[in-house]
């Protein structure tokens, strides 16, 4: 129930005060209007381009001060609370729609300050928070649609633990941490409760031995490191106990071969200077399809695909990349080396000239992409 004053307030606008549009929207529909009394703004509404309200309240010294409500563009209500000088303050809602909450708790000065809570559309609590001056405090849990617990994180400004649970309430992830950073113990189970993950961290950093498990027990991996950088033997096995590789590294510097099961050949080769992948990494997938990937301080700039034809690896697709994104040219060819198309990209995205080829070469389609909602052009051969 809103105080008497705000009651009053309202009745009081209604009768006494100069209403004025302060701003328009290139539509021409209303984007602020405000309402005056002896020449001083009280009130101010804001709308949606389409002529919906969006937010309202009173004002103090041009701000917002006191009860303020807004709305979503369909008109639904979609948070209430208070204002002080400018900043939100005080207890507040943010709804779903008219019956249904989607969270709630208090501001000071425009913090989040004591206790938050999150809701599913169903009203099942979705997360439970605690807030300081804008920073999580104490205890964080999350929660299923079904209710059970989902995770706890106690690590926020102190030191603490983060725990993750499946559905059926089995624990998945305990990792220790200190001010949200990984300081300690981790493990890790599948949803049957066997331990796959075993190690320890330093200020987020791997530390130590880390040993990985297969579901139905027994070391299948064994990792050294040394903050955080790849530091001593690291070797794994396939189930059927056959070694995948084994390898040295010395402060994030070496070489990683993994062997595949089936036969004795490298199914990946790679490459690590200062705990960055760097130079080539080979990969062979079911003896028939190799790629190639090619780093530079970490960073993949070009991928090239082969086909194995005739005795022999043959290049059937180049993929230049800046990023994670495919920037330039790809190309790719048929199994007798001929060019099939030729396609051009920047950040990932189609732009430039798309070009289909025919078995002998021969150019049979020419395509312009123009950019994202830009539309295709074809062109003329």
């Amino acid at each position: 129930m809103k105080p008497l004053w705000v009651l009053a307030f309202i009745l009081f606008q209604g009768c006494m005060l100069e209403e004025r549009i302060a701003e328009r929207y290139s539509n021409g529909n209303p984007k602020v209007l405000e309402k005056l009394s002896n020449q001083k703004v009280i009130f101010r509404r804001e709308y949606h381009s389409n002529n919906i309200r969006k937010r309202e309240g009173p004002l103090l010294k041009g701000q917002f001060h006191g009860p303020v409500q807004e709305w979503s563009s369909n008109g639904a209500l979609w948070a209430e609370g208070d204002y002080k000088s400018g900043l939100l303050d005080g207890d507040w809602v943010y709804w779903y729609n008219k019956d249904v909450i989607r969270q709630k708790g208090s501001y000071s000065k425009g913090q989040k300050n004591g206790l938050w809570l999150l809701y599913y559309k169903t009203g099942i609590l979705k997360k439970k928070q605690i807030f300081k001056d804008g920073n999580l405090q104490g205890k964080e849990e999350g929660f299923f649609p079904s209710g059970s617990l989902q995770y706890s994180n106690s690590c926020h400004q102190q030191d603490g633990w983060k725990q993750q649970f499946s559905s059926k309430s089995q624990l998945l992830v305990k990792e220790s941490c200190s001010f949200n950073r990984s300081n300690g113990l981790y493990q890790r189970w599948d949803v049957l409760g066997s331990l796959l993950e075993n190690g320890n961290f330093v200020l987020g950093h791997k530390i130590g031995s880390w040993e990985y498990y297969f579901a139905a027990g027994g070391l299948r991996k064994l990792e050294s490191w040394d903050k955080g950088l790849r530091h001593g033997v690291w070797w794994e096995i396939s189930k059927q106990q056959d070694t995948l590789y084994r390898t040295n590294f010395f402060k994030g510097t070496g070489r990683l071969q993994t062997l595949c099961t089936q036969k004795i050949s490298i199914c990946v080769d790679s490459n690590f200077v200062s705990n960055q992948v760097h130079g080539k990494i080979i990969s062979i997938k079911k003896d028939s399809h190799k790629i190639i990937d090619y780093f530079k301080q970490g960073e993949k700039y070009q991928s090239v695909d082969f086909a194995w034809f005739k005795n022999s690896w043959l290049k059937i697709k180049n993929t230049p990349f800046i990023g994670a994104n495919i920037h330039g040219t790809q190309k790719r060819w048929d199994s007798r080396g001929t060019l099939r198309e030729s396609v051009q990209y920047q950040h990932g995205e189609k732009l430039g000239d798309h070009l289909l080829f025919d078995k002998k070469g021969f150019l049979i389609q020419s395509r312009t992409h123009l950019g994202k909602d830009m539309g295709l052009l074809i062109n003329p051969i």
